[in-house]
């Protein structure tokens, strides 16, 4: 066996990069149900109506989904940088 030393990572092709950025801007967008959810919240908080609050918690499930997909769409290019 011998030892090789490790391959330096090209930059990202312009697919990755296409890939990341549509990724980020999808991310975005599906923050926005989470931060209305969050508003509507405060503004009708606590009036405990089981619907609203299982709609609330739907779009902050979603919120996460784009939370997600940022850290995804970034991770794809700076692994490549490095």
């Amino acid at each position: 066996m011998t030892d090789q030393p490790p391959q330096k990572r090209s930059s990202p092709t312009p697919r990755e990069r296409a890939l990341s950025v549509l990724m980020i801007i999808v991310g975005v967008v599906l923050l926005l149900p989470g931060l209305c959810a969050i508003v509507a919240m405060s503004l009708f908080g606590g009036r405990g109506d089981p619907g609203l609050i299982a709609i609330g918690m739907a779009c902050l499930a979603i919120s996460g989904g784009g939370i997600w997909l940022i850290v995804a769409g970034r991770r794809i290019v700076s692994s490549r940088q490095e």
